[in-house]
C-alpha cells in the first residue's frame, strides 16, 4: 500500500504521522508520498522505512516506495546472463 493511501484511509495528517514516526516534519512525509520521478519526491531512509512499516502495522512496506512494472515476462522469457553479455 502506498503511504498516501494509508494516510488517507486512516485519516492521519502529515503532521501527526511525522510525529508518530519521529520524522523531521510534515514536509518530509509529504515528499515520501509523491510518485518516484515527480518533482519533490524523496525516498525515506531505511530507518524511516522501518518506522513507517512498524507504525502502519505492515500495511506500508519498503517495496511500496518503488515503482515496479505491472508485470514481468515469464522466467523462461527472461534474458540469460549469456544473452546479456552478447
Amino acid at each position: 500500500m502506498k503511504l498516501i493511501d494509508y494516510l488517507s484511509s486512516e485519516v492521519i495528517s502529515l503532521n501527526a504521522f511525522a510525529a508518530r514516526i519521529g520524522a523531521k516534519n510534515a514536509r518530509t512525509v509529504q515528499r515520501w508520498t509523491k510518485s518516484p520521478g515527480s518533482a519533490g519526491y524523496r525516498m525515506p531512509s531505511t530507518a524511516m522505512m522501518d518506522a513507517i512499516m512498524r507504525e502502519t502495522g505492515g500495511k506500508v512496506q519498503p517495496n511500496d516506495f518503488f515503482e515496479m512494472p505491472s508485470s514481468f515476462p515469464p522466467a523462461d522469457e527472461m534474458p540469460t546472463d549469456q544473452a546479456r553479455a552478447a
